[in-house]
């Protein structure tokens, strides 16, 4: 299921439709999609490169996601 996210998620971005990517971070998390650290990982990283900032900070809020990139 990480592949199909990460894929769909790619396709919204390419499409500048940032919303819509958070929005399929969170269901793939709701979801218990395998390998969540790698997801939230990646989510964290994906905020970053396109200064996602409160829209972001309120997803890491929902799913207890530390802000800080280690």
């Amino acid at each position: 299921m990480f592949e199909e996210v990460c894929l769909v998620i790619y396709l919204s971005k390419a499409a500048g439709k940032h919303q819509l990517s958070l929005g399929f971070f969170k269901l793939a998390l709701d979801a218990g999609c395998e390998n969540v650290q790698l997801l939230k990982d990646e989510l964290k990283s994906y905020a970053c490169r396109h200064n996602l900032g409160e829209s972001a900070k309120e997803v890491f809020d929902d799913y207890g996601i530390q802000e800080s990139i280690e």
